[in-house]
């Protein structure tokens, strides 16, 4: 949105035929003209713009980093990287909080 912002504002200015009066009602309209004007754009811009290349970058990265298809990147089901984050690695790798503790001394040598 910001960097769209000043293109928009300089185009608005630009074709402005008049002298600009200062009045509350002006200034008020031209604000929500330029703000609504500028945040479509905005939201188009990343609708066909930043989405689509981003999903493209993240197809890239995974074949370049060798990630299997649907991985989400290291992240469990919540979204959340690190401890308790829901996961993450492969089925054959199960997490901390699924492992049991040996009983007795077992857990002292397993730096349980």
């Amino acid at each position: 949105m910001y960097l769209l912002h000043p293109l928009v504002l300089t185009v608005y200015f630009a074709n402005k035929v008049d002298a600009v009066r200062y009045t509350n009602l002006e200034f008020t309209m031209d604000y929500l003209g330029v703000l609504v004007v500028t945040t479509a754009l905005a939201l188009i811009a990343y609708l066909f713009i930043e989405l689509p290349l981003s999903a493209i970058e993240k197809m890239l990265m995974d074949k370049l980093l060798g990630g299997g298809g649907g991985s989400s990147g290291g992240r469990g089901a919540g979204g959340k990287a690190g401890k308790g984050g829901g996961g993450g690695g492969d089925a054959a790798t199960p997490r901390r909080a699924e492992q049991e503790a040996p009983a007795g001394d077992d857990a002292e040598k397993n730096g349980w």
